[in-house]
């Protein structure tokens, strides 16, 4: 029974020890489709279609068999050319797309430089997304538009280390501030402007209200005199009629 059980091990053991090193196998072929990578299955024998490549030709030297060493960076680079591709074209750019295959390349990276390119690209749409935000803000440029364009600025220039990528950061904060600046003398202005017309109005309205008691008090004292004439009018008309009375008498 022990011998069995050994053999039995010895037989799984080498069956796994024939998958991995199966597995381990890359193989080319050219199609119409483009450069096809198929891999080996875990397995003994046999093989899987990894990925295809259009427009990628197969190496000069052709092999058998092709390790991961060999046929990965052919699938990073096409990414990576991809991403590059659409990162120079004209007009506003695809930054999902570029990031997208940005991704697709650091899964083909096989050390840290090749991983390093790819989270160059990556990192290159964060930072024009970041500077586009920046300067759609700049463009409405209201003040708390103005500190979040700073902030996306700050941002965007803590993720490139490019020199040329830091001049473009350092003279759009330069705008951003002298935009602060203007700004706020503009509201500063705006502010002092609204005060003046409140005061203006407040002074009015005063004039308004001391003009319409001075008419009140006038009309007041027309009427009192009016009924000062009136009185004097009557009195006097009492006594001409008295006299007249006294004279019919006699």
């Amino acid at each position: 029974m022990k011998v069995v059980a050994a053999g039995v091990g010895l037989l799984i053991f080498l069956i796994v020890a024939a998958s991995i090193s199966n597995s381990g196998n890359y193989y080319l072929k050219n199609a119409d489709a483009g450069l096809e990578i198929w891999q080996g299955r875990f397995a003994p024998l046999g093989e899987k279609l990894l990925l295809t490549l259009p427009g990628v030709p197969a190496p000069e030297e052709s092999q058998d068999v092709y390790t991961q060493k060999e046929v990965f960076p052919l699938a990073f680079n096409y990414y990576l050319d991809k991403a590059d591709t659409l990162l120079e074209a004209d007009g506003l750019p695809d930054f999902e797309g570029i990031k997208a295959y940005a991704a697709q390349a650091e899964t083909y990276a096989i050390d840290k430089s090749m991983r390093a390119l790819a989270e160059i690209r990556s990192d290159k749409i964060d930072w024009m997304i970041l500077v586009y935000k920046a300067d759609m803000a700049m463009a409405r440029g209201k003040l708390n538009d103005l500190e979040a364009a700073q902030d996306y600025l700050s941002d965007a220039d803590r993720i490139s280390a490019d020199p040329l990528d830091e001049d473009i950061i350092a003279n759009k904060l330069a705008e951003v501030d002298a935009a602060m600046v203007a700004e706020e003398a503009r509201l500063e202005e705006a502010a002092a402007a609204a005060a003046a017309a409140e005061d203006e109005a407040a002074r009015l309205a005063e004039e308004e209200t001391a003009a319409a008691q001075s008419a009140a008090e006038d009309e007041a004292a027309a009427e009192e005199a009016d009924e000062k004439t009136e009185d004097a009018d009557e009195e006097k008309g009492g006594k001409a009629a008295s006299a007249e009375s006294e004279g019919e008498a006699h």
